[in-house]
């Protein structure tokens, strides 16, 4: 019952969890190699549970490092660095909008920048690549560590009841050799003892000088010790009879139904194994498509990156101002004309000659 819950629970469809060859017929005379193989089987369970354990650790550490990832190099929000300067410089209110305006237009600029945008795409994906790598830890501890914890408990228990009846059964076993040795004891004793007492009547019997009395007291001895000797046989013979087909029993039925039921723990173990090991793979290939697609997209926003579209973007908003005007030459103790300066005046003075070299 024991070993065809653990069939029934973990023997994949469609697969033959009992070999063609059994270990009742095979491995009758190794009893301690099977417990030492088994011993082995639970090991190694124990430590695909903790294999799937740690790397399930592994990926919750991703992720958070991901995010932390993200965090540490999101770039900063242009409201709320407006909202600062206005609360720094709230006396001066005019102050405060102007700046504000100018902090805020030149923030959205800087977020109008290929290479911006395309490093916020690689921030928003890495959070994306973070979101898969959390849903395939949640899986694999769903999917396959729970199971494998609750394998290695199942065939634990397993293992150790049918070591408790195999126990059990080799007891017995000891107990028919121990009845069918002390009963040839006894018979060989009895056996023994009957010649003996047939031999001292021999000798009663043939010594002249015995009386009747005598004679008759060895010979009823003697009839006495072979009774005992043929009831001691007899037990003997039953004995080995009982023995035999005790033996025979265990052999053929009742060890090998031990066995093979430990072989059908054993290999149901095994093709758990596989296929919890196969369906970890299948949790991490399915987000390698959700993976790959966000690097594509990461892909397809760093080509996206234009340098003249970026410097034309800073042009946008050019001031238009005039050049600085020429300094003027100023004769120690005069003074600056206050409704022309040097570089108005050198202006005017380029534009007569520029006229004077046409009208020429």
């Amino acid at each position: 019952e024991l070993s065809s819950g653990i069939n029934a629970e973990y023997g994949g469809a469609g697969f033959n969890v009992m070999s063609e060859l059994t270990w009742g017929d095979t491995l009758w005379d190794q009893w301690d190699r099977i417990l030492d193989h088994t011993k082995g089987g639970l090991e190694f369970t124990d430590k695909c549970h903790a294999f799937t354990r740690d790397r399930i650790k592994l990926e919750v550490d991703y992720v958070k490092n991901l995010r932390r990832l993200k965090r540490t190099y999101k770039l900063k929000n242009t409201e709320d660095d407006g909202g600062s300067v206005v609360h720094k410089s709230a006396p001066s209110i005019k102050a405060s909008v102007k700046n504000l305006s100018r902090k805020s237009s030149s923030s959205l600029d800087d977020q109008n920048y290929s290479t911006i945008k395309a490093f916020t795409v690689i921030l928003d994906q890495i959070d994306l690549i973070a979101r898969e790598h959390e849903m395939m830890a949640e899986k694999l501890a769903e999917r396959v560590g729970d199971k494998l914890k609750q394998l290695h408990k199942d065939c634990t228990n397993t293992r150790k009841n049918l070591t408790q009846q195999a126990n059990q059964l080799q007891q017995e076993y000891k107990d028919w050799q121990g009845a069918l040795e002390r009963h040839q004891q006894k018979y060989e004793k009895s056996a023994k003892e009957a010649d003996l007492a047939s031999q001292a009547f021999t000798k009663v019997n043939e010594d002249m000088n015995a009386t009747k009395a005598q004679v008759e007291k060895s010979r009823l001895h003697m009839v006495h010790k072979q009774d005992l000797m043929e009831r001691c046989k007899g037990e003997y013979i039953i004995q080995v009879e009982t023995t035999n087909n005790n033996q025979h029993e265990y052999y053929r039925t009742r060890l090998p139904e031990i066995l093979n039921q430990m072989q059908h723990c054993e290999e149901g173990r095994v093709e758990q194994i596989r296929h919890l090991l196969t369906d970890s793979c299948h949790v991490h290939l399915d987000i390698l498509p959700h993976v790959t697609e966000s690097l594509q997209t990461m892909e397809e926003s760093c080509a996206n990156i234009n340098p003249a579209e970026d410097s034309a973007l800073l042009m946008e908003e050019r001031s238009n101002n005039p050049y600085p005007s020429d300094h003027l030459f100023l004769e120690y103790g005069c003074k600056v004309p206050p409704t022309a300066s040097f570089g108005q005046n050198n202006q005017s003075i380029r534009k007569k000659r520029e006229k004077k070299k046409t009208k020429i």
